[in-house]
């Protein structure tokens, strides 16, 4: 929601540039995916236990905890990454897919649009040197 509210300001500041509303857009977007993310990371957390621990006696007993205790390190290295880095590299690309598009946007607007509007504005300037 924060940054709902803040994105008009963003926008202002930074003279409505195509780079910012394209990073803005495939920010919005990666955040709101982001719910998918732990839920799947939750998803596989409940699943990985089920697996590693098949037997309900195993679940539940400490001995046969401190023997699997290289699984409990993968588990843990499992969920981290999926609950932290997986979300986190998430953003980051879609930041990054974002100001690239939201740049190229820019360019080739600039460099069509751009052009013409100023070569329409070196016509009418010349048009009224040559009448003086």
């Amino acid at each position: 929601m924060a940054i709902i509210i803040c994105l008009p300001f963003v926008m202002v500041i930074s003279s409505y540039s195509f780079k910012v509303a394209g990073m803005a857009t495939f920010g919005l977007f990666a955040m709101w995916f982001l719910t998918f993310w732990w839920e799947l990371a939750r998803w596989i957390n409940a699943n990985l236990v089920d697996l590693l621990y098949r037997i309900d006696a195993a679940k539940l007993s400490w001995l046969s905890a401190a023997n699997n205790l290289y699984d409990r390190m993968v588990l843990q290295f499992v969920e981290g990454m999926m609950f932290l880095v997986l979300p986190t590299l998430w953003v980051a690309v879609l930041g990054w897919a974002g100001m690239k598009v939201g740049s190229e946007l820019a360019r080739g607007i600039g460099d069509g649009g751009g052009k013409t509007a100023q070569g329409a504005g070196k016509q009418g300037g010349d048009k009224v040197q040559s009448k003086s």
